[in-house]
């Protein structure tokens, strides 16, 4: 059985895919931020909230189903340049699944079936679809597509919405655009604060990566599910 989700990274409202440390002036893209509050129209579907992308591996692994994902993503986070990635073991969470690899992981596992990335409209098809070669290979790439986000025929219906807040590539100074778009999505007062708390936090360790990595999302231990 394939179940649908779709995951929606809030960097992709922001232009660029540097940090904002990098680049505390990025830019706030009116219509990525458009279309994501548009897709808040889903209500019946199951909505799922996390600071970093790869806490929705956590929610896939509890099922036995295999998935087909839209991302809406500044990051096609399947990436696989380094050899020790394609050396993880399957079946297998730690710290080493990442914000960065962690679609690729489920590529491998067979887990993830399809996944279309939704690039931000300002984004360059080819160039991207290049990076995504360079990481994955030919035979990986054969499971990927990549659509226009702006310009994609979104599904009637999917099993479940996953929103990444990603606080370190938003600007601290667009903390009400998070909370409007969490407001818009249905999220209660007490979750909307609980979550603009996580991000305050990390934005207060500014680009101190060390910091960054002990308050990320990580797996604890290490488990096999077949």
């Amino acid at each position: 059985m394939i179940k649908t989700i779709l995951s929606i990274d809030l960097d992709s409202i922001w232009e660029g895919e540097e940090t904002a440390y990098l680049n505390p002036e990025k830019l706030l893209n009116i219509r990525m931020l458009n279309l994501v509050k548009s897709l808040s129209k889903y209500t019946n579907t199951r909505i799922e909230i996390g600071i970093d992308h790869h806490e929705l591996c956590s929610i896939i692994d509890r099922h036995d189903y295999t998935f087909e994902i839209d991302n809406i993503d500044s990051h096609h986070d399947l990436y696989a340049d380094d050899y020790e990635t394609w050396l993880n073991p399957l079946f297998i969470r730690s710290k080493k699944i990442t914000v960065g690899n962690f679609l690729f992981q489920l590529l491998r596992e067979h887990k993830l079936v399809h996944l279309n990335w939704l690039i931000p409209y300002h984004y360059n098809k080819q160039d991207s679809r290049k990076r995504v070669l360079e990481n994955i290979g030919k035979h990986f790439l054969k499971k990927v597509c990549l659509y226009n986000a702006c310009e994609y025929n979104f599904k009637d219906r999917y099993d479940l919405i996953f929103l990444s807040l990603s606080p370190e590539w938003i600007p601290s100074k667009n903390r009400g655009v998070i909370k409007e778009i969490l407001s818009d999505f249905g999220f209660s007062k007490h979750v909307i604060n609980t979550y603009l708390n996580k991000i305050d936090i990390r934005w207060s360790y500014l680009d101190n990566e060390d910091l960054i990595l002990a308050n990320r999302f990580h797996f604890k231990e290490k488990y096999c599910r077949k």
